[in-house]
């Protein structure tokens, strides 16, 4: 009667089984424990005491189970996982908590944190791989597409490193990342995804020491290329014989701002170092590009401009074609910089549509969809957008969309419009309370998250129960903690 804690309750448990040897008073102390803890290292601990003093595996469960409704972080999964499956001996319930992680988590760091714990503790490399396919498929910049290199090297999964390296190298920019990934490609024997990268590598070259790494890479692994090994030689001699000139060049590149400038200067290099290459390098910088194609179209000459520009389209348009490596960014920009410049909606559509075939999820089509916004198109914008809606495929890719669109400024009452159209498509109750939860972060809508709350309850049950309570409390029950929180 004297105990108050939850430790107290504990060792009051372990007295009445071990000293008296009665297992239902001691369960009935461990209620009370389980009552008076509340975090996932107690709870564990706890779980722990259960199995080593009583063995009751389902009790032992009923613990972890309230752990669950506590924790976020991938990280904190994987402790909960591993205490199921060692201490609680049920693999099963381990499983259960991974899938339940995976629904939730979204993050490439939670991800892939994630995956390491599942090979660990239930050694399930399938399940492994497809946590880190999703993590592949997050990826948006260079930074987390070398967690994903880290990754694979500890995983020792070749096939996912090679993946892991070309989504690097979708995403880096400059000439030491292009060789270090091309590397790393030729190291697991992808000899084409190697050389792809050293075109990207030889293309940002911006310096004589940057072109001497881009030579000794050509030379280590793709030194049968007689053709490309020659032109990254005869680009090296130059370099080296004119540095000083090159580095005048550079700045003067730096501080040209007019497509009259850029072209003085090109002519400049072509005749005075006769280096057709470093000539040339603008034709493959995005934004010099849709400068050329918009001044040219404002020429004097109105014709001849718009003639000289689609000209110039034109022949962007084939060089991505024949790109193997092309996304559907790049022809979105190329329809960008056709409406810039010529003002033809019909054919920056035609454009547009293409990259739409190229769209592989919401991400591509919300991107495609404010093109069309930005052209007057509102109708193709709410087609794409409607489209970018339907390919969520979980809770969180419905708070990254809505997210996104947040982005554009648009109207309360429309965002909700495309956050309830997204939220429609869902199936999994996991998913739609993950949803619920955006109605409320992403939105602020808490009116709205009560309402849907409302029409979720009883959709879930034992340890999904009390997180959807916990959900609901922290992200609806504006009443919660009474009107006046008292400290």
């Amino acid at each position: 009667d004297y105990c108050m804690s939850g430790e107290e309750q504990v060792a009051l448990a372990e007295a009445k089984f071990k000293v008296l040897g009665d297992k239902a008073a001691a369960v009935g102390a461990y209620e009370k424990a389980l009552k008076e803890t509340g975090n996932l290292d107690p709870l564990i601990a706890l779980a722990k005491n259960v199995m080593n003093v009583i063995a009751d595996s389902a009790f032992a469960k009923k613990v972890l189970e309230k752990a669950e409704t506590k924790i976020s972080r991938a990280v904190e999964y994987g402790k909960l996982a591993a205490a199921a499956a060692e201490h609680v001996l049920d693999k099963e319930y381990a499983a259960a908590i991974f899938n339940k992680a995976a629904e939730k988590l979204s993050s490439v760091p939670d991800l892939l944190s994630l995956a390491g714990e599942v090979t660990k503790t239930l050694g399930d490399p399938q399940k492994a791989k497809a946590l880190y396919q999703r993590a592949l498929e997050g990826a948006t910049d260079f930074a987390s597409a070398k967690t994903l290199i880290d990754s694979a090297k500890q995983a020792g999964d070749a096939a996912f490193m090679q993946a892991a390296l070309k989504k690097a190298g979708d995403l880096a920019s400059a000439t030491g990342e292009y060789i270090e990934l091309a590397e790393g490609l030729a190291g697991v024997g992808d000899k084409s995804g190697a050389a792809a990268l050293l075109d990207k590598a030889e293309e940002a070259v911006a310096g004589l020491d940057e072109m001497q790494k881009l030579v000794a890479a050509v030379e280590a692994h793709l030194a049968d290329d007689a053709e490309r090994l020659g032109r990254v030689k005869a680009k090296l001699e130059k370099r080296q014989a004119n540095h000083a000139r090159y580095m005048e060049f550079q700045q003067l590149e730096k501080d040209a701002v007019s497509v009259k400038q850029f072209l003085a200067l090109a002519d400049r290099v072509r005749l005075e170092l006769e280096d057709p290459f470093y000539a040339a390098e603008n034709a493959t910088d995005f934004i010099a590009f849709k400068d050329l194609v918009v001044t040219a179209a404002q020429l004097k000459h109105r014709e001849l401009g718009v003639s000289k520009a689609r000209a110039y389209l034109a022949a962007r348009e084939a060089a991505l074609a024949a790109d193997a490596h092309a996304t559907v960014y790049d022809t979105a920009k190329l329809a960008e910089a056709s409406f810039a410049a010529t003002q033809d909606a019909a054919e920056a559509s035609r454009l547009l549509e293409a990259a739409r075939t190229q769209a592989g999820d919401h991400f591509a089509l919300t991107h495609i969809g404010r093109l069309y916004a930005s052209m007057g198109n509102s109708a193709k914008a709410d087609e794409l957008y409607a489209a970018a809606a339907a390919a969520c495929p979980d809770g969180d890719a419905c708070i990254q969309f809505i997210d996104r669109l947040k982005g554009f400024a648009l109207p309360a009452e429309v965002l909700k419009k495309w956050y309830a159209e997204c939220g429609a498509h869902l199936s999994k109750s996991a998913d739609k309370l993950r949803w619920a939860e955006g109605i409320a972060d992403a939105l602020n809508d808490k009116a709205w998250a009560t309402e849907v709350y409302a029409q979720l309850a009883g959709q879930f049950s034992g340890a999904d129960a009390a997180r959807f309570e916990f959900s609901r409390r922290s992200h609806a029950d504006l009443n919660f903690y009474g009107a006046v929180r008292r400290h």
